[in-house]
């Protein structure tokens, strides 16, 4: 497997966000967690955080740094954030570094501790990965509020995994949760 394609293997994938073992993450030193906003926490057409959602993130900061970072405008960030006092990286134009070392510079998290989660390979696992930061990835909520270039982004999921598949059938059994409808795209 070339070094390129590692680049797009997760190290731990997960259904949901509420499906990852963070008591395992934190025994095994991860102390920030960075997630992705949306198909990850909440689908593209919903405007704020779920009620579980932010218990979910309220428990995750009695232990761990919690930063929001996201593709999407100020504007989307911050009304899916309302009030919580929660860091929130918008514009972060991932897979570039930029997004990611304002979300290290403005919580103070150390890369080689900090576990990038989101729904994507090409923006949150391969970004992550640029920046020597764990990644995770989960199912998309609701695919088919995707915006137009998240639609294009899986078409090339799909393909980076077609071939990782095809070069190590083993590893992506290991790596990759699939099931039909993300098969399908």
């Amino acid at each position: 497997m070339t070094r390129l394609t590692r680049m797009f293997m997760p190290d731990l994938s997960a259904t949901s966000v509420w499906d990852i073992p963070y008591d395992e993450l934190f025994k095994q030193g991860v102390r920030s967690l960075f997630f992705d906003l949306d198909n990850t926490l909440i689908a593209y057409d919903e405007p704020v955080l779920t009620i579980e959602s932010i218990q979910l993130i309220n428990d995750l900061q009695k232990r761990f740094v919690v930063v929001i970072i996201s593709n999407s405008g100020q504007k989307r960030v911050e009304k899916a954030l309302g009030n919580s006092k929660l860091i929130g990286i918008w514009h972060a134009k991932k897979p570039l570094k930029s997004g990611f070392k304002k979300a290290i510079m403005r919580s103070g998290a150390d890369p080689e501790t900090t576990m990038l989660i989101g729904d994507q390979l090409l923006t949150d696992v391969f970004g992550g990965h640029r920046m020597s930061i764990m990644t995770c990835l989960v199912k998309p909520i609701k695919i088919k509020s995707d915006r137009f270039v998240t639609r294009l982004n899986r078409r090339f999921e799909k393909m980076i995994k077609h071939r990782i598949k095809r070069l190590d059938p083993d590893l992506f059994a290991k790596t990759f949760l699939e099931d039909e409808h993300h098969d399908n795209l």
